[in-house]
């Protein structure tokens, strides 16, 4: 009987640890997707963590630094009402231009500039042939 129940309290305590481990790893990879307008609306970044901003690249200009790695542009919700300034430092994907829908990963620092450590561009869901 002890053996039957020390065999059960391993069990439990197994399962709370993996438990644990597995929320603890999804908790900590999660990040909710802003909108350019949701990001606006606040003055910095939620607890100075990295936010995601999901939006379309404006046809405006994109200018590249070799020097200092970085990309700028501006990109705007889908609806156009707002624009935010971003600043990448990294590789820029095949994928990248204007009208494009991207998605920034980073922090907005005090002077509206989204400093920007990932860049996803999102492919068309519809390719048409020539």
């Amino acid at each position: 009987m002890l053996k039957k129940k020390k065999f059960w309290i391993a069990g439990v305590v197994l399962a709370i640890a993996m438990g644990a481990l597995v929320y603890n790893s999804v908790a900590g990879s999660s990040v909710y997707y802003y909108t350019v307008n949701e990001l606006k609306a606040q003055p910095v970044s939620p607890d100075g963590q990295d936010v995601r901003v999901n939006g379309i690249v404006t046809t405006g200009p994109i200018e590249w630094n070799a020097q200092a790695r970085t990309t700028s542009f501006t990109m705007q919700d889908k609806d156009g009402a707002e624009t935010l300034f971003v600043v990448y430092q990294g590789t820029v994907p095949d994928a990248f231009k204007a009208d494009v829908e991207v998605v920034v990963r980073g922090k907005l620092d005090s002077k509206g500039v989204f400093r920007a450590n990932e860049l996803l561009a999102k492919c068309a869901s519809k390719y048409t042939p020539k």
